[in-house]
């Protein structure tokens, strides 16, 4: 030892009592507690300074204290980093302390007390010194506790505990106190591990740390199981700032109070309950899961089935499929149902619907008892809970089909259970949101998928997309790949005769769609990878309400058609060149006035919202739209075009390829308007006179026979690239003609005046 340290050692036997312990602020010494074999030594430490050390796990008095296992040392002031409570193992324990003769201090002062040691004893030790054997025979419940509990538990000890009741028995446990170190999730400083056995190999119902309370119940599948208590050292918690060996005090570390039941009344955990696709929840009463293998069915019954159950809480978990390519559901149909009570009280028992149960979260949506069978239910996410909940004091039973069913997480009426085709009518809802399957995930490969709106007689159905994600091999055509598509109901041939309008793929977001007719669309997707898919709002709207701000124009007939008269004019949007409004839904027919006359159509302004088409990329109109027909008769577009065209930028045209041409426009809901656009049209001559000539203006460049009314009218109807009509023959271009002829005359007088 240094030579500046001095140590006397005293002895001191303590007699059953409740006694307070004192340091002397000189004398270093042990306190040496013995006592009746039957009794352990409660103490209680309140504050420590300069240097203690406890000794509380020896086996015998004269045991080396250099070997034995201490808690401690301590020193310092204050009492946070001390164990607010220390039990010895047996019937002894040394607090054992130091002082330096330098210096003198407060010292400490505690309490100690003889404990009974009987709740110690837990059936038969077996040849470890930790290591118990609880048989039914001895005992059909009781407590079984940590060793030093519920002071705080020694380190780098194990002790087992060892469950064997009578065959048809199960075991349960109760947590009623549980105080370990917790120090992670996967407990690695100290831990209680469980199995449903008595053999390492049996499987492991779970593995504790931290704090849990009476609410934490276990039960073992068959008459035997084992706890497992292992503790270790040098203890921190990783969440916050390192400390040093003085954090492991920091810390509750009571240790256990466990009471046990052997009982042939828990449910039994037969094939009469644990029907085909179901698997016992390890731990639980009577807890069931149930998985998918792809729309797979089966059946489940509560405890006893055919019999009845009483007092019990069991959970029956029902998963479907949820992966890149599934998705599914759960269906519940009761085939057998008594549950005394009134609804919605169900006081006494009830079942209960639970969209998700872990740890006793989850909501119920529905509460159901009596003797009639509740309705059919579906859940909303791939995992259901029903909970069988059903007092002592009544016996209820119950049976039940389930089944997954594919979920395309879309809403709507489902036409088929299972497939992916969706109802939306008027009468039902007004408006809505539809979305690719999955959205907003990937959608699956292989999957095709129908929506149909039915609008009234009297009404228009709008449907205007937010998202549009959908790969194609084949843009802007999209014969090949992922695609959306719209059919009408053109009623030709018979009910229901749907006719392709138009076609989608790629990135760049289709215009507003609106129709009166039946309308079915259509998702496709190929066997490659999904992507995002699409996302679109659809409202049923009174055709007089949208098409309201459509303006009235020259040569407009009640039936909407103009008649071009044999020459031209001009198209606007509504309110040109001001903003158009939201929700406007306009149309246009210009019919030539010779059946073998065509309709050349120019875009000479447009500055809708949406980006424009240039090269080969597709327009994306999200909000607005100008979509061209080159027959009235024609179901598909040549053209659906948005955005800005600059001045500068080559104008468009489109010929009919009969007498009609069709023109229309349509805002969504969340536009918020610009200019517009402006059309030229112009009815084309295709009969010539009897020589073969043009009768009115030929265009240089593409050869069109247009009235001769047309010439230098500001307005393109020559087609795109050629603008003969407003430079030939025009005033302005006579004019700077005749003005060049005046000035040549007047140079030429000069000349003759100079030479003169």
């Amino acid at each position: 030892m240094a030579s500046d340290f001095t140590f006397r050692r005293l002895s001191v036997l303590l007699i059953p009592g409740n006694e307070v312990l004192k340091s002397h602020s000189q004398l270093p010494y042990p306190y040496l507690c013995l006592s009746d074999p039957t009794k352990a030594i409660y103490l209680l430490v309140h504050i420590c300074y300069d240097y203690i050390e406890i000794y509380s796990q020896l086996q015998k008095e004269t045991e080396n204290l250099l070997e034995a296992g201490m808690t401690g040392p301590f020193c310092g002031e204050g009492k946070d980093n001390l164990p607010k409570m220390v039990v010895s193992t047996k019937n002894i324990l040394i607090l054992w302390f130091y002082s330096n003769h330098e210096k003198s201090s407060s010292g400490f002062n505690g309490t100690w007390e003889f404990i009974d040691a009987v709740p110690y004893e837990m059936g038969t030790v077996a040849s470890n010194i930790c290591d118990y054997v609880i048989r039914y025979e001895t005992k059909s419940k009781g407590h079984v506790i940590s060793p030093t509990y519920p002071g705080v538990y020694p380190d780098n000890s194990i002790c087992f505990y060892k469950f064997q009741g009578k065959p048809g028995q199960r075991i349960k446990l109760v947590f009623e106190d549980f105080s370990l170190f917790y120090g992670g999730d996967y407990c690695p400083f100290d831990y209680l591990r469980i199995y449903d056995g008595l053999s390492k190999e049996s499987q492991e119902i779970g593995k504790f740390c931290g704090s849990y309370n009476s609410s934490t119940v276990i039960f073992s599948s068959t008459e035997t199981l084992k706890m497992e208590f292992v503790t270790g050292e040098g203890r921190l918690n990783f969440a916050e700032p390192s400390m040093d060996v003085r954090a492991d005090f920091k810390f509750e570390r009571r240790g256990f109070n466990i009471s046990y039941e052997f009982s042939d009344s828990f449910v039994r955990l037969d094939s009469n309950y644990i029907l085909n696709g179901s698997e016992h929840i390890l731990g639980t009463e009577c807890d069931l899961r149930i998985m998918s293998y792809k729309e797979s069915h089966g059946t489940i019954v509560s405890p006893g089935y055919p019999g009845d159950a009483r007092g019990v809480v069991c959970h029956y978990y029902l998963d479907g499929l949820m992966d890149d390519q599934n998705l599914e559901k759960v269906k519940i149909s009761f085939t057998n149902f008594n549950i005394p009570g009134n609804i919605p009280y169900c006081l006494l028992g009830y079942l209960v619907e639970v969209e998700d149960l872990r740890l006793n979260e989850g909501s119920g949506r529905g509460r159901y008892c009596g003797s009639i069978n509740p309705p059919t239910i579906y859940s909303q996410m791939p995992r259901m809970v029903l909970v069988f909940n059903i007092s002592k004091e009544i016996v209820g039973k119950f049976t039940a089909s389930y089944q997954f069913i594919t979920d395309y997480g879309i809403k709507g009426e489902q036409i088929e259970e299972g497939k992916c085709k969706f109802h939306y009518k008027s009468h039902m809802v007004k408006f809505g949101e539809v979305n690719s399957p999955r959205h907003p995930g990937n959608y699956p490969a292989n999957l095709d998928c129908e929506y149909i709106f039915r609008p009234f007689h009297d009404e228009a159905v709008v449907i205007s997309f937010s998202v549009f994600n959908v790969s194609g091999h084949d843009i802007p055509n999209c014969i090949t790949g992922d695609y959306v598509a719209f059919y009408e109901d053109l009623g030709t041939v018979s009910r229901e005769n749907f006719t392709l309008t138009e076609k989608y793929c790629g990135k760049a977001l289709p215009g507003p769609y609106a129709t009166t007719k039946l309308l079915k669309m259509v998702f496709h997707s190929d066997d490659h990878l999904g992507h995002l898919g699409f996302k679109a709002n659809y409202r049923f709207l009174h055709k007089k309400n949208i098409s309201a701000s459509c303006p009235e124009l020259d040569g407009y007939s009640g039936d909407r058609v103009i008649y071009s008269g044999g020459k031209g004019g001009t198209i606007e949007s509504p309110g040109f060149p001001s903003k158009y409004s939201k929700l406007s839904w306009c149309d246009w027919v210009i019919r030539a006035s010779r059946i073998e006359n065509k309709i050349l159509v120019e875009i000479a302004e447009l500055n809708l919202e949406g980006i424009y088409s240039r090269g080969t990329e597709r327009a994306s109109c999200e909000v607005a739209v100008l979509r061209l027909y080159n027959d009235s008769n024609s179901v598909r577009p040549v053209a659906s075009t948005c955005g800005i065209k600059k001045s500068t930028e080559s104008s468009p045209s489109y010929l009919s390829s009969h007498n009609t041409f069709k023109i229309t426009f349509l805002s969504s809901s969340s536009s918020l308007g610009a200019k517009g656009f402006k059309i030229s049209w112009t009815e084309v001559h295709t009969g010539h006179s009897i020589s073969g000539d043009c009768a009115g203006f030929q265009c240089t460049t593409n050869k069109y026979c247009i009235s001769p009314s047309l010439k230098c009218n500001k307005e393109p109807n020559c087609g795109q690239g050629d603008n003969s009509d407003e430079t030939a023959e025009c005033s302005g271009f006579a004019l700077s003609c005749d003005m060049f002829k005046l000035c040549l005359l007047f140079v030429l007088v000069l000349l003759l005046q100079t030479y003169q």
